[in-house]
C-alpha cells in the first residue's frame, strides 16, 4: 500500500505558480512600449491563473479547516491518499471517504469541529 501526502504536491504547484507569475510579470516589464493589447491580455489572464492556484492552497488555511483523525488523534491541515500495488487508488466502505489520515492511514480522517466562541 502507498500513502501519498497531498500537501507536498500541492505546495509544489504553488512554487510553480509563483515563478510562473514572476516570469510573467518580468516579461510584461521587459516589453515596455512594444507590447501589444493581445500580449498584455494573455500576460495578465496568465498570472491570474497563478494566482488562483495560489488561493486555492491557502484557502483551507486562511478558513482554519483541521482534519482530526479519530483513531490515533492527528491533526492536520494536509491529507492523504492511500493506493494499492497496481497503483488503484483505495477507498474506505462507503466510496465516497477517499482521504485517510498521513500518520496512521486510516479512514476516519475529517474535518475537525471547531469549537464555538
Amino acid at each position: 500500500m502507498t500513502l501519498k501526502i497531498i500537501r507536498r504536491k500541492e505546495m509544489s504547484e504553488v512554487i510553480e505558480a509563483v515563478k510562473e507569475a514572476s516570469i510573467s510579470l518580468a516579461c510584461l516589464l521587459d516589453d515596455g512600449e512594444d507590447i501589444k493589447l493581445y500580449t498584455l491580455e494573455k500576460d495578465v489572464e496568465h498570472i491570474q491563473n497563478q494566482i488562483t492556484v495560489i488561493e486555492n492552497f491557502l484557502e483551507p488555511f486562511t478558513n482554519d479547516q483541521v482534519n482530526e483523525c479519530l483513531d490515533c488523534g492527528f491533526e492536520s491541515t494536509s491529507f492523504a491518499e492511500l493506493y494499492n500495488k497496481k497503483g488503484d487508488k483505495i477507498t474506505s466502505w462507503n466510496k465516497e471517504d477517499n482521504v485517510a489520515c498521513p500518520k496512521c492511514k486510516s479512514f476516519n480522517y475529517f474535518l475537525k469541529e471547531k469549537a464555538n466562541a
